[in-house]
């Protein structure tokens, strides 16, 4: 059987387990400093750090592909599912996969919008979705299928970021509110 014989096999829920390192740059230089990242702590575990937020365990995601499951103290290096396009189309092609849907990795809109600033959170909003468009998808978008986010802030923001995402070659977006549920916070 050849590949173009092989069923196709879609993952419908995969999830981008990205720092912000790669978007980072895309967040305009004023609100910059405000935008959700990675720190590394003492102990070697990496959180993430988002305004208004306590500490976020990164434990959603990097357990994937470890023999070993200790969902907690995680690092984004050598985790599957967190590096680059080519890197997640290699593991694809190593777990059978033809394409993904890629949403937001479990530290994204609902502590975004934390930052209550709106011009900054829209700034945050429009780099990881321009960076999963023009960049990380691009790579190929036939099999790396962006979902966009679709900020909290209102039905004007969101038509604005949807027709942005669909100018942008994204097919699909992530709609949310905001919610009461409870995240795996860092106690330090």
């Amino acid at each position: 059987m050849t590949m173009d014989d092989a069923p196709l096999f879609i993952s419908g829920d995969s999830h981008l387990q990205i720092t912000s390192d790669p978007w980072l740059d895309r967040v305009p230089k004023e609100h910059r400093e405000r935008a959700p990242r990675v720190i590394r702590l003492p102990d070697g575990t990496d959180v993430w750090f988002i305004e208004g937020a306590p500490l976020q365990d990164v434990v959603f995601g990097l357990y994937a592909g470890k023999k070993d499951f200790r969902p907690f103290k995680l690092t984004f290096e050598g985790s599957a599912g967190a590096g680059s396009a080519a890197q997640r189309l290699a593991e694809q092609d190593q777990d059978g996969l033809s394409a993904e849907l890629l949403f937001v990795g479990a530290n994204g809109p609902p502590l975004w919008r934390h930052i209550r600033d709106d011009d900054c959170y829209l700034a945050i909003i429009r780099a990881y979705n321009s960076y999963l468009a023009e960049d990380f998808c691009a790579t190929d978008p036939d099999r790396l299928i962006g979902v966009g986010i679709i900020p909290w802030t209102g039905v004007d923001d969101a038509i604005a970021e949807l027709m942005y995402c669909r100018d942008h070659g994204l097919r699909a977006v992530q709609l949310g509110v905001i919610s009461e549920w409870k995240w795996n916070t860092v106690e330090r």
